[in-house]
């Protein structure tokens, strides 16, 4: 199994949200306003430095498509407040922190590396080399761009497993990772950007490794709990682990690959051919796609000159037949 950072910490988080986005493949019907600022800022960044483009203009740009959009905004946040904290944002990092970033080795560069036969860590730094830290020190350095609401909590970087694996990860280089850095583009009232700076030891790797891989173990195992507490109210899989089928249906879709459900309602899922069971069709297809939860599908069939229709629902894992009809004879 190939595990990235997003995927570990999630499974850190809840191991039952773990299951619903990358098992079941469950996400919310409406993005989130604040990944899809995160990814302007990363896209104006990422341009600044391969072509030279002001970020600022580039955020605008990105951020302009999004005027119209529906997006999930947090509380305090509408499009035009953050359209204003990343032109901010970008204009403060020309200004203050462009001029540290002295020599490139790459950018959005796979930080990739085995663990164990059965698995594999990915990530991608977003830009490797050599950097000026705020106190001057000139450094090897594997930095990666946040976005933020608040100031990140510093006494946490060594504890950081995302920076751990790219560390690691960064061996492939000809030259020593001397730091590990977020660079954090804080979106508050009066915007700003934070540098947390940390430094790995192959201790922290060794036990980074551990975890992944006994981390890896369980999802395999299928061990999947339930951890409540404080983000199970902005969670975007609550619904799911209450029942409420009225929120699930209004809130989520499962998407596998270009394949769009919507709980509660019904999809086609073609004709199947006449030597298989229409039963053993859709199962087969849930069982392929990991899909779990209620769910309608309707599965056509030509046998002895008639074409006929089948309708099934799933109930969590539980599939069942609704009803059979002859639909017209077949010439």
């Amino acid at each position: 199994m190939n595990l990235s950072p997003t995927k570990i910490s999630t499974f850190e988080d809840c191991g039952m949200k773990f299951k619903f986005r990358y098992i079941n493949h469950y996400r919310a019907k409406l993005d989130s306003a604040n990944l899809e600022f995160g990814k302007a800022i990363h896209t104006a960044i990422e341009t600044f430095f391969l072509d030279g483009q002001l970020p600022a203009e580039i955020f605008q740009e990105i951020w302009s498509g999004f005027e119209n959009a529906e997006l999930n905004y947090s509380r305090y946040d509408n499009w035009e407040k953050l359209m204003e904290s990343g032109t901010q944002l970008m204009e403060l990092f020309i200004k203050e922190e462009a001029t540290k970033f002295i020599d490139c080795y790459a950018m959005e560069d796979w930080l990739k590396f085995r663990v164990d036969s059965q698995t594999n860590f990915w990530g991608r730094g977003d830009w490797i080399g050599r950097v000026r830290l705020p106190d001057d020190e000139t450094v090897n350095a594997i930095v990666d761009f946040k976005t933020s609401s608040k100031k990140y909590d510093e006494s946490q970087i060594d504890l950081n497993d995302q920076l751990t694996g790219y560390y690691h990860g960064g061996k492939k280089y000809p030259f020593e990772i001397d730091r590990v850095i977020y660079v954090v583009f804080v979106k508050t009232k009066t915007p700003y950007i934070q540098w947390v700076i940390g430094k790995r030891n192959s201790d922290q790797v060794n036990e980074f490794l551990q975890k992944v891989k006994y981390y890896n173990d369980e999802i395999c195992r299928g061990n999947f709990y339930k951890k409540y507490g404080l983000g199970c109210q902005w969670c975007d899989y609550q619904a799911l682990c209450l029942g409420d089928e009225k929120r699930i249906k209004e809130e989520l879709i499962v998407q596998v690959d270009d394949i769009q459900l919507v709980p509660g309602e019904t999809h086609d899922l073609g004709t199947c051919l006449d030597v298989i069971n229409p039963m053993d069709y859709v199962n087969t297809f849930i069982r392929e796609k990991a899909i779990e939860g209620h769910f309608y599908f309707k599965v056509h069939k030509l046998y002895d000159f008639k074409r006929q229709e089948y309708l099934y629902e799933l109930k969590v894992k539980e599939l069942k037949r609704i009803y059979k009809n002859d639909l017209e004879e077949v010439v």
